[in-house]
């Protein structure tokens, strides 16, 4: 008798489906016809807005993704055909770090003389979150920072500082240095150029003999007589630097 019952409200219900007249005519909600659609279902709201949500076969790259498409009262589109049961990641927190870090060197001064081959090199360095704990040194020939360098040295930073021995002694001439220093986010700071660090040596004249490399300084006393005064005088010393093909150390020599 239930069974009868429920078949015969069932019966009614559609008939009075049946009966109402439609608002408009048929239309198509999905765009993506691939494949296949199915199991729709609506919604409505209290406006006369509804949406339409149906399973699509291969729409998202998955098997089957869950697609919908909202509508006014009147079957105006409000949206277009959007995925509903999208994914969502873990939230992530980023950085956007556009400094570099704060290097600097400050020793040798700029423009420099010495006669110690291996100088030490020092100076300040960032130490913000992200910045690299160390620092290295490009030491060139000439007064720019430019081509082949001739010593790369890295010091491992100390706080806010850092200082590094040159690695092998370098022959006289002039030198420039420069410190560089990166972070996590790839931003790298370089410190002003130390131009016109100039090597030089003082060897004794034995060692000047034997060859080896340097500036030797001579003093001579160069005695004349005079026919006319009858009187011994010292010539007045002046300089001048002499070389011989880099066969033989350069002197500089006074007499």
């Amino acid at each position: 008798m239930r069974s009868a019952l429920l078949v015969l409200l069932a019966l009614n219900a559609s008939a009075l489906i049946a009966q109402t007249p439609p608002l408009g005519p048929e239309f198509q909600v999905n765009a993506y016809t691939t494949d296949q659609q199915s199991s729709p279902t609506i919604a409505t709201s209290a406006s006369g807005c509804f949406m339409l949500a149906w399973e699509s076969a291969g729409q998202d790259g998955e098997q089957r993704g869950v697609f919908g498409h909202a509508f006014d009262p009147e079957g105006v589109p409000l949206t277009a055909e959007i995925p509903i049961n999208v994914g969502t990641s873990g939230a992530r927190t980023f950085v956007v770090d556009t400094t570099p870090p704060a290097v600097t060197l400050t020793a040798p001064a700029d423009g420099a003389r010495t006669n110690h081959t291996t100088p030490t090199y020092s100076g300040a360095a960032g130490n913000a979150t992200g910045d690299s704990a160390s620092v290295t040194v490009k030491v060139y020939a000439g007064t720019t920072a430019t081509g082949a360098p001739v010593q790369t040295l890295v010091a491992t930073r100390s706080g806010g500082t850092w200082t590094v021995d040159g690695s092998s002694a370098l022959s006289p001439g002039t030198y420039t240095a420069q410190a560089t220093q990166t972070d996590s986010a790839d931003n790298s700071g370089a410190s002003a150029e130390r131009a016109d660090l100039s090597i030089s040596c003082q060897l004794g004249s034995s060692e000047v003999e034997s060859g080896r490399v340097g500036v030797d300084t001579v003093e001579r006393s160069q005695v004349s007589s005079s026919n006319d005064a009858g009187l011994a005088r010292r010539r007045s010393p002046r300089s001048y630097l002499s070389t011989n093909g880099g066969r033989e150390p350069h002197k500089r020599v006074r007499d």
